[in-house]
């Protein structure tokens, strides 16, 4: 989808979670392909503060997120951290409570 909106000139954001290198990799290519800038914004936010928000969307029962703790916690364990070269196209960003 995103790359049939680059191709009727529309800008694209990709909100995923991008956890391994390779679904990266996907998305720098596409923007090479059609000379347009990729960034990677890097929200951080430390386990416990997500594990909370995470009850608390549990509590009310309103999200149509799929994400559990049992799903954050396979998140956290096989995340592929961003490497060296993808640095110079990250912004970093912290996640307040």
């Amino acid at each position: 989808m995103a790359e049939s909106l680059l191709n009727a000139n529309w800008p694209v954001i990709v909100d995923a979670a991008f956890l391994k290198r390779r679904q990266r990799d996907l998305f720098r290519e596409l923007a090479r392909r059609r000379r347009v800038e990729f960034r990677i914004l890097d929200i951080q936010a430390d386990p416990a503060t997500l594990r909370k928000r995470i009850a608390s969307r549990a509590a009310q029962g309103t999200d149509a997120s799929e994400a559990d703790l049992r799903v954050l916690q396979h998140q956290i364990e096989t995340e592929e951290p961003l490497d060296v070269g993808e640095l110079s196209e990250t912004t970093p960003l912290t996640a307040g409570e």
